[in-house]
């Protein structure tokens, strides 16, 4: 993982009403070491999930939503997960979502250049994957549970 900071930020006072943040994408340059501007920013797109899975799997990767309720289902959280991970939760500049990289239980990057994190806990959470690799045994027991991918981050 290199850290990658984003260059868009959820609007502000002097900011466009349609602007949206690039922290997403941010996380995803961040993981897979490539420059911002090589990462489209999805979550200006209503299909945005579908747009990044497509835009992964054209560079060998896949990504692989876990949200916290489904590692409760599994019994265990974040920390077990050995692995980078863009973790998603409220921003500490407003009511909007932000995401960070993340390993176990810590943040390894804040693509704002704050570095505040998340306030409160994890909403959602996705692991990028190479698609020639093997999955990790949680990922298998996760389609047992019913999925929700209704986050939206700035």
């Amino acid at each position: 993982m290199k850290p990658v900071d984003q260059t868009a930020f959820h609007p502000g006072a002097d900011a466009p009403e349609e602007q949206v943040g690039n922290c997403w994408s941010a996380c995803i340059a961040s993981i897979l070491e490539v420059p911002i501007a090589e990462v489209p920013t999805f979550v200006a797109h209503d299909d945005w999930w579908e747009r990044a899975q497509a835009w992964l799997r054209e560079r060998g990767f896949g990504i692989y939503p876990l949200p916290p309720q489904v590692l409760d289902a599994m019994g265990i959280g974040p920390q077990a997960l050995d692995c980078w991970y863009i973790a998603c939760g409220r921003s500490p500049r407003g009511e909007h979502q932000h995401a960070v990289v993340a390993s176990g239980q810590r943040v390894a990057h804040d693509p704002n250049p704050e570095r505040t994190g998340l306030v409160g806990p994890i909403i959602d959470l996705c692991v990028i994957y190479r698609l020639d690799a093997e999955p990790a045994p949680a990922w298998e027991l996760a389609p047992q549970v019913e999925l929700h991918r209704t986050v939206t981050v700035a």
